[in-house]
């Protein structure tokens, strides 16, 4: 019997290959008929009690297109922003044209960050469900016509991002308004 010559081997590796990857295919199509794979559920998360040590927050207050005179608005309304690092530093600006990262204006004690914490917990900025929360805080458009706010939380690898019109309407305006507040005391604005 005369030997194969090298197209007849390559021929036949060729062959062999093909039967085994359709046989690897149906038996792989097979064995995915498992039942069908549940979308994620969104699991409650836990919020601690006690604050969380890389605890951050970010609030920017948005003055309505036709702002009012700023001498004739309480604090919680200016427009400003205020960021909290999780060493405590705040750093905050005033004004409609506030910087996006505004420079330090002074170190809060742990006292301090305890009570920022216990106040955004017992709000229920965090909790699940709570409709101010936003997916999508770049494409989220401020209020034309009424002062809103945008709060970011991080803790514990979790980001949270709301947005608020403080028009005190409902309990949670109220409650953002008096975070903001609370915010604009400890960054000494009158």
């Amino acid at each position: 019997m005369p030997r194969p010559g090298p197209r007849r081997l390559r021929i036949c590796s060729y062959v062999g290959l093909s039967v085994a990857l359709a046989l690897g295919l149906i038996g792989g199509v097979n064995g995915c008929r498992a039942k069908p794979i549940a979308k994620p559920t969104t699991a409650l998360v836990s919020i601690p009690d006690e604050r969380p040590p890389d605890l951050a927050i970010a609030a920017t207050v948005f003055s309505p297109r036709v702002p009012l005179p700023a001498s004739n608005l309480p604090r919680s309304l200016k427009p400003g922003r205020y960021i909290i690092e999780a060493d405590g530093v705040l750093r905050s600006a005033q004004g409609a044209q506030a910087p996006d990262f505004p420079p330090r204006t002074r170190q809060l004690t742990p006292r301090q960050m305890d009570q920022l914490w216990r106040l955004i917990r017992d709000a229920g900025f965090l909790n699940e469900g709570n409709p101010a929360i936003i997916d999508d805080p770049a494409g989220t458009v401020r209020s034309g016509d009424r002062t809103t706010a945008m709060l970011y939380v991080s803790y514990g690898g979790r980001r949270v991002t709301l947005r608020h019109l403080l028009d005190r309407s409902t309990p949670d305006a109220v409650q953002a308004e008096l975070f903001i507040d609370r915010l604009a005391e400890l960054a000494w604005v009158d």
